[in-house]
């Protein structure tokens, strides 16, 4: 029997991200102020999943960038990247594209 699941995230702005990786013991060297939504509907085996991103002044290691934009769904074992938009010093890098992913809340059998 399917385990449905509605999970709302509205919205989280200003999230200091490198008190994020302390939280979740994350090692590499992450910085930068987020802002995210995200939204978890479907059953718990088989999320459908939406997530939009914004990092401002961002740093990961030694790679630091003035901000990132990236918009996602997942459902079915497909991620698919809409956006990502990374922007540095005046230069630009875009993309998107779908690859399969299988992702489990709960772990699979």
């Amino acid at each position: 029997m399917g385990k449905n699941i509605l999970i709302k995230l509205k919205s989280a702005d200003n999230v200091d991200l490198s008190q994020l990786s302390n939280l979740f013991g994350i090692e590499e060297e992450i910085k930068g102020l987020a802002s995210f939504k995200a939204e978890v509907t479907g059953d718990i085996d088989l999320p459908n999943v939406s997530f939009s991103a914004k990092v401002e002044k961002g740093k990961f290691q030694d790679f630091i960038f003035d901000n990132l934009t990236f918009e996602a769904l997942y459902n079915q074992d497909i991620l698919e990247v809409k956006q990502f938009i990374l922007n540095k010093e005046g230069h630009q890098i875009k993309g998107k594209g779908k690859i399969p992913y299988e992702f489990s809340f709960m772990g699979r059998e």
